[in-house]
């Protein structure tokens, strides 16, 4: 009776571990299906904004204790701006029209130009200033070679665009009739660079590398994200070595872009701020493992996100979704490598119209409940880590053209909740309407994190 006893004991220890093992390998390969779940059980709980943002560190403190069965979380960011009430529906638009009253193509020109000089500085090689709207007279058709341009850029520099719009045969591709002034070694060319510098106007917005991070990179470095941080986070003391052998904390690369970003010469729309709302923390390594000697080697530069506040929300910020959704995301960086200074201003645009099409509120799914909805609709076979929370404006992109209005977007409030599941790593951004609770997913998180070639 006993043997029989032992065998049985034995037999049962065999299929549990047949049976977790099975377990976890078919978590492994754990579908959508298992990984989320479109029907929630929860009920509906509203809350005031000021409440909501009172309660932020409770909820920290349930997810990290476990309240949630589907749901963890230890370094939670989470990002609510300070209004009292948001629009159900708002209508982002950006149309053709003269910046700031210019309507003579050579007004703008040298506006770019100065714009150009404030990032760059006077020290321009001619060659490299170029006009991204006007083709090169020797320019027929998009398949021309670079040796049938005998070495010209397929544009024109700006002495040539001068001289075009001096004897009035100046034509821009643009609808608006301006120039595009950029500046670059690079610019519609393939191949080496010999400076790297960079800087281009387009339609209310620019680019500006100023080049030192560029050729810093360039030299077999390898760039690894290291830490991120909410504009709200209580850690923004934290210290990180510059490039340039200075010591800064996060708050202080928030104030520096700050300063900066007032300094621009260039005037957005009213009403309409632009947020440092995160900071990501990038180190710098050599990949020849027999230099570490090198000075850049573990050193730091930090990219600021501001993304753009309209009537107290911000929009969806980060870097790029994996694959086509239907929505774009909003984000300006503005990158630090030394003291005091930014480096590089990437996706600098602030020239949209906005227009509420809702209704105002000042009641949304509270936060708590948001998560309750998120728990109850995962799969029974999944658990994830949050990472981070937001109230964000999702913006839909109509792909609007009318000859006058180029790009038009339908904005609408959601929680965004940025998770990597327990299971298999997968990263997921979920988004709850405020009003209805109903859920949606994109594959990836949006760090916000830029990449660097």
């Amino acid at each position: 009776m006993c043997k029989k006893r032992i065998i049985i004991s034995i037999v049962f220890c065999i299929c549990i571990i047949y049976i977790g093992a099975n377990l976890y390998c078919n978590n492994k390969k754990a579908s959508s299906k298992d990984l989320y779940n479109s029907s929630s059980k929860s009920s509906k709980e509203f809350a005031i904004l000021d409440d909501i943002r009172k309660s932020v560190d409770d909820v920290k403190d349930d997810i990290k204790s476990g309240a949630y069965s589907n749901l963890s979380g230890e370094d939670i960011s989470v990002y609510i701006s300070d209004g009292d009430k948001i629009c159900s529906k708002v209508s982002e638009y950006l149309k053709w029209e003269a910046y700031e009253g210019i309507t003579d193509p050579k007004d703008m020109l040298e506006y770019e130009l100065s714009l150009i000089q404030f990032f760059l500085g006077t020290d321009l090689n001619p060659k490299y200033l170029l006009d991204a709207s006007s083709l090169n007279e020797k320019v027929k058709s998009d398949m021309i070679t670079m040796e049938e341009l005998e070495g010209e850029y397929p544009i024109n520099n700006y002495d040539k665009v001068c001289n075009l719009m001096e004897n009035g045969s100046y034509i821009s591709k643009f609808s608006d009739g301006m120039p595009r002034l950029g500046y670059s070694s690079n610019f519609e060319l393939g191949g080496l660079v010999d400076e790297y510098r960079y800087a281009l106007y387009i339609s209310g917005g620019f680019d500006v590398q100023k080049g030192n991070l560029r050729k810093i990179i360039s030299n077999e470095m390898a760039v690894e994200l290291c830490k991120s941080y909410s504009n709200k986070d209580e850690n923004i003391d934290d210290k990180y070595v510059l490039i340039d052998g200075s010591e800064v904390s996060i708050k202080d690369c928030f104030d520096t872009a700050v300063k900066y970003l007032e300094k621009i010469p260039y005037k957005g729309r009213d009403g309409i701020k632009l947020i440092p709302i995160r900071a990501d923390v990038f180190r710098l390594s050599c990949i020849d493992i027999d230099n570490k000697d090198n000075k850049y080697h573990n050193k730091y530069f930090v990219d600021v996100i501001f993304t753009r506040e309209y009537d107290g929300m911000y929009m969806d910020f980060g870097d790029t979704y994996e694959y086509y959704t239907g929505y774009d995301l909003d984000s300006t960086y503005f990158t630090i490598i030394k003291k005091g200074e930014v480096e590089e201003v990437i996706d600098y645009n602030n020239r949209a119209y906005f227009e509420d099409i809702g209704e105002k509120i000042d009641r949304i799914i509270s936060l708590d409940n948001t998560l309750d909805i998120l728990n109850n609709s995962i799969g029974n076979n999944s658990k994830y880590e949050v990472i981070n929370i937001g109230l964000v404006y999702r913006r839909k992109n109509l792909w609007y053209d009318d000859g006058n209005v180029y790009e038009k977007y339908e904005l609408t409030p959601k929680w965004r909740i940025d998770c990597i599941s327990e299971i298999n790593d997968e990263t997921r951004s979920f988004y709850i309407d405020v009003l209805s609770g109903t859920i949606e997913y994109v594959q990836g998180m949006f760090g916000p994190i830029r990449y660097f070639e």
